[in-house]
């Protein structure tokens, strides 16, 4: 499908319950997207997402974006997907609502600047966030 000219994707793939992976087309835009909250909210069997096409430098609003994603282990993000200072990002990592605290949720991705914005006002390379429950974030270089 055609998401050159889409401008929202809140909820585009929210409650997807089976969704365990999902390879996006190489067409697949965001480049002109200003809202992507919840936008994979409660797909609770979603493993792995590989937003490496994602384009963000328009959106405002991350909110809730991962929310109730329990079993998410792993995203691959580029340079490319900027989180703008004075976007919402309320709720955007909690992805672990409903897992253990033993559990890990693996970043891929190179820019610093993506890294401060994801674990803002946290400390270190494993950081520590709490939301509904607690869980570690970890960054690593996209292979």
């Amino acid at each position: 499908f055609n998401t050159a000219n889409v401008t929202d994707m809140a909820a585009m793939f929210s409650w997807c319950k089976e969704l365990t992976s999902l390879p996006l087309p190489s067409n697949f835009k965001t480049d002109k997207v200003t809202d992507m909250s919840s936008m994979f909210d409660e797909c609770s069997k979603l493993t792995s997402l590989d937003l490496s096409l994602f384009n963000t430098n328009m959106v405002t609003t991350f909110e809730n974006m991962f929310y109730g994603d329990s079993k998410l282990e792993f995203i691959k993000l580029s340079d490319n997907f900027v989180i703008n200072s004075t976007a919402d990002k309320h709720g955007m990592m909690y992805a672990w609502n409903g897992r253990d605290s033993s559990s890990k949720l693996t970043v891929y991705v190179n820019s610093s600047d993506i890294r401060a914005a994801l674990k803002e006002n946290n400390e270190g390379d494993e950081t520590k966030h709490t939301g509904w429950t607690d869980v570690y974030m970890q960054f690593a270089t996209n292979p």
